[in-house]
């Protein structure tokens, strides 16, 4: 059953003790409605954040895996050509030479630095839901008994 499927009410969240202090001591005042209530949003939250930790571990580590698969390819197509060529008695032209290790070297980097925009990107993402979420649940409550 997809998470958007489970009915709200229904929904167990186990909140951990280091949540359970965190809320106790930041909320003191509060009903214990409103606590339990920030606890388990504190919990999803964090539930959140893992999963997409790991959602980018697993894009990083398949952009990795297809970054090194290419330069594998190029580079056994460069060694088969270059046989291929010697055995043929050419002469290996140095520039294409040259030219296919700089191809490599700038797929290579491109995917390197998608890789690293991509965590950085999810990084931002997690620390600004973080940050919103602590700032909406220490927000001074209106009163609203006016």
């Amino acid at each position: 059953m997809a998470e958007s499927e489970i009915p709200k009410e229904s929904a167990i969240v186990e909140v951990s003790e280091e949540t359970s202090q965190l809320v106790e001591a930041q909320l003191k005042d509060e009903p214990d409605e409103l606590k339990q209530a920030t606890k388990e949003l504190i919990e999803a939250l964090k539930r959140k954040a893992e999963a997409e930790v790991k959602e980018a571990t697993a894009v990083t580590q398949k952009a990795y895996e297809t970054a090194v698969a290419q330069a594998r390819e190029a580079y056994l197509n460069f060694v088969q050509q270059t046989t291929k060529a010697v055995e043929e008695n050419r002469i290996v032209d140095p520039e294409a030479i040259d030219k296919t290790l700089n191809l490599i070297k700038s797929q290579a980097e491109k995917n390197w630095d998608w890789v690293t925009r991509e965590v950085t990107d999810l990084g931002d993402r997690i620390t600004e839901a973080a940050k919103a979420a602590w700032e909406k649940l220490t927000a001074p409550r209106s009163n609203q008994s006016d």
